[in-house]
């Protein structure tokens, strides 16, 4: 790990010394299982390479694992800013908002995350089944059912929007 931290260090190339880097930080989480470590060596990734996906893949993924909530929201969030094209946005919104539904007294954020993330990618079905199953559940609070039932309502493709949000509340 240490090797591979001083290659980065030294390697000539761009390229290279991202590929040291994600290689130092793999090892440091799964062979020597220093989170800690790992986490440092990719926040210096994500500094360096931020708008690369393989480096913030890798750090999204340390940081779920690790759930270090507050920096895998700040990570998602920047992904979200970063992002150019709307389906990949959407699904970055779509993991933010799974995210903050977990949080204590942050649904109502999840819920906003999870409708922008419609927006971004309205053919992804499997928002359209969180948001119904968000709708139906009584676990749900009722001004997030109320903000959720509204929004479908004007986004249901070619149907009554009122008898398909009528059936999911059922």
């Amino acid at each position: 790990m240490i090797l591979l931290e001083l290659l980065a260090g030294e390697a000539p190339d761009v390229k290279v010394r991202k590929n040291f880097l994600l290689e130092a930080a793999l090892v440091a989480w799964k062979t020597v299982e220093d989170m800690d470590r790992a986490q440092e060596i990719l926040s210096l990734a994500a500094e360096e390479f931020g708008d690369d996906d393989a480096v913030l893949d890798r750090y999204e993924q340390l940081l779920t694992e690790t759930q270090r909530v507050e920096e895998l929201e700040e990570l998602l969030r920047n992904r979200v800013d970063l992002t150019a094209d709307p389906e990949a946005r959407g699904d970055v919104r779509l993991r933010l908002g799974n995210l903050l539904l977990n949080l204590d007294d942050r649904s109502g954020e999840g819920v906003e995350e999870l409708l922008a993330a419609l927006d971004e990618a309205p053919g992804k079905e499997v928002l359209w089944k969180i948001l119904e199953s968000l709708l139906g559940s009584d676990d749900t609070p009722s001004e997030d059912r109320l903000k959720i039932a509204e929004a479908l309502e004007e986004r249901y493709p070619e149907e009554t929007p009122v008898d398909r949000v009528r059936t999911t509340m059922e």
